[in-house]
């Protein structure tokens, strides 16, 4: 074997793995996939103003409506990647449907609006978050 197809082989392999690695890093990104800082911002800043709304709003609304505004949350949330507001939000679901106090309600208002400015949030801190929630609720 020449010098010429030892060198062509060995770029060929590093085009090939370059091309690998390539695809590997592009995975799961794309405008869709992957938050630029500005757009989370955003989204953050969508849900803050829909929980306060909910604060603002919390005795003169239906609990049809109420329902339908946390789940409004969840859905932003979880579409966006805010796995701690979604959950937070689905356990708020929950509750009201098992209760209806204010107190309930401020409650996890205040837990949903935490979690948002502290997204993205690592699974042991969520679970904190998650806890404190239950401390609150005693």
């Amino acid at each position: 074997m020449t010098l010429f197809h030892d060198r062509q082989r060995r770029y060929q392999a590093i085009n090939l793995f370059g091309s690998t690695i390539t695809a590997l890093m592009n995975q799961g990104s794309g405008p869709d996939a992957m938050m630029t800082e500005q757009h989370a911002n955003q989204i953050k800043h969508d849900l803050q103003g829909r929980i306060s709304a909910l604060a603002e709003t919390r005795g003169r609304m239906s609990q049809r409506q109420l329902v339908e505004d946390v789940d409004a949350i969840r859905s932003v949330a979880q579409n966006h990647g805010f796995t701690t507001v979604s959950c937070i939000a689905a356990k708020l679901e929950s509750a009201l449907a098992r209760d209806n106090g204010g107190s309930t309600l401020l409650c996890f208002l205040d837990a949903l609006h935490d979690a948002v400015k502290l997204e993205p949030i690592r699974g042991p801190a969520q679970q904190a978050l998650l806890a404190s929630i239950a401390l609150r609720m005693g």
